[in-house]
């Protein structure tokens, strides 16, 4: 055979690797086009599960290329992961390490189709959770209105609450708090849960803690701490400041109470003199006493240092320049030189 011939025949020979290693390469890639998009899974992981019987699960669930690699990995992590039991969700694009980090994540209970799940910040009033609800599509907001005036609800203390001159009935009594909206739920039963959580949260601490002041008019004042306090650590200050001017027979003058009855789409953030002189059952500027009902629907923080306010002779705050809390004073006097070392402060 001539050298010629040899040479064409390895010449023929590589073109047919590099047409078969073409035609690879060009089917794998098509192949994976063709799958898809990757498709998450749960995984249940039960009470006690190792790491043995979790890399099986995955493994089965084709999450994990083998079940011997993902204990490998897990074997040689400087600290023992501590998986937690319930549904994961998952897929096959993660790596060992983010599924170990998803894995340690305590699960969020599986919602039933159709159910939303609502936040109801603390110091939320009425009209904010009427709109977040109204934004989510669960209520209407007349019928919702409705309920929270006129509403018959199984609890005593809501038929004990003073309906006369109020904006509005339930202000305070809807607790803030998370809860699940099933599609069936109506706009009274939304209102029940929330009084239920109330009758369970609150009616035990009111009951073991003896005050002198009516359920009503602690609501009254954790409202007026929740928008006044800054930080928890102050709650029972403020509380007191409260107690100290209404002991002694002084106006409140809390600019929270005022802006309760403007709307909230227009409410300033400073008063104006004019503002301030605006007669309301709310305006503590100009009626001495607690307001004529809750101005927010305060949390458990709130409401305790409403029930336990801090004893002391404070009757004046003003906020601090970083806006991070209140400066307390005895008297007008340093009230005033507070005020006129902020003002130097801020020039």
């Amino acid at each position: 055979m001539s050298k010629r011939r040899v040479s064409n025949n390895i010449k023929f020979v590589v073109f047919l690797l590099v047409i078969a290693i073409i035609g690879a390469v060009v089917f794998f890639t098509c192949s994976g086009c063709e799958r898809g998009p990757i498709e998450d899974v749960v995984i249940t992981i039960p009470a006690g599960a190792g790491v043995i019987q979790i890399a099986e699960l995955l493994d089965e669930a084709n999450v994990v290329p083998s079940a011997r690699n993902f204990r490998r990995y897990v074997n040689d992590l400087d600290q023992v992961p501590l998986f937690q039991m319930g549904n994961h969700t998952v897929n096959s694009s993660m790596s060992n390490a983010e599924l170990v980090e998803v894995l340690q994540r305590i699960p969020q209970p599986a919602l039933p189709d159709g159910t939303v799940r609502v936040t109801i910040p603390e110091g939320f009033e009425l009209r904010e959770i009427v709109e977040r609800l109204y934004a989510l599509n669960l209520i209407d907001r007349d019928v919702f209105m409705n309920e929270v005036n006129n509403g018959e609800f199984d609890f005593a203390f809501v038929r004990a609450i003073p309906a006369q001159g109020r904006v509005n009935r339930l202000e305070g009594y809807l607790f803030p708090a998370t809860y699940d909206i099933l599609p069936t739920d109506t706009e009274w039963d939304i209102i029940n849960r929330m009084l239920q959580a109330f009758n369970n949260r609150v009616i035990p601490i009111y009951n073991e803690i003896n005050s002198a002041q009516t359920l009503d008019e602690i609501i009254i004042i954790a409202s007026i701490v929740e928008k006044e306090a800054v930080n928890d650590g102050e709650r029972p200050t403020v509380s007191g400041i409260i107690y100290n001017r209404t002991r002694d027979g002084w106006l409140l003058e809390f600019c929270s109470t005022v802006k309760y009855t403007f709307d909230l789409g227009t409410r300033p953030a400073i008063l104006s003199n004019a503002q301030v002189r605006v007669d309301t059952p709310y305006n503590t500027y100009m009626h001495p006493g607690l307001p004529i009902g809750p101005i927010a629907n305060p949390g458990l923080a709130s409401i305790r240092a409403a029930l336990e306010p801090q004893s002391h002779d404070y009757f004046f705050m003003s906020a601090t320049i970083a806006g991070d809390g209140h400066i307390f004073s005895r008297t007008l006097a340093e009230h005033h030189a507070a005020a006129r070392e902020r003002e130097r402060a801020t020039r």
